[in-house]
């Protein structure tokens, strides 16, 4: 079966995903979970963005946690990375990265 579930805030499918994690049966510690930071807007951040898709996954944290679309933050990408880093130093995801 798959090990690796690949979410994003503009695939509409992070609650759909942990409920099938929920109902999956199988440990999480046997799954790789990634999800995708979109366009951020207004005072968003990277962190507070990750918050609420974790809330919608059901977990504590994923495994690893991309910029999506980084041309979408021309001006403002070191501040984004810097939103990434906040959140992996809380725990929030294993991993960061830019795709």
């Amino acid at each position: 079966g798959f090990t690796h579930l690949d979410t994003a805030q503009e695939y509409r499918n992070e609650e759909t995903v942990g409920s099938a994690i929920a109902a999956s049966g199988k440990p999480w510690s046997e799954l790789f979970v990634t999800t995708k930071l979109g366009e951020l807007q207004g005072e968003a951040t990277p962190k507070g963005t990750l918050e609420v898709s974790l809330s919608k996954l059901g977990l504590t944290h994923v495994d690893l946690y991309l910029v999506h679309h980084p041309h979408v933050h021309i001006g403002r990408l070191k501040e984004v990375w810097k939103g990434m880093e906040e959140a992996k130093n809380a725990g929030l995801t294993k991993s960061i990265g830019i795709e």
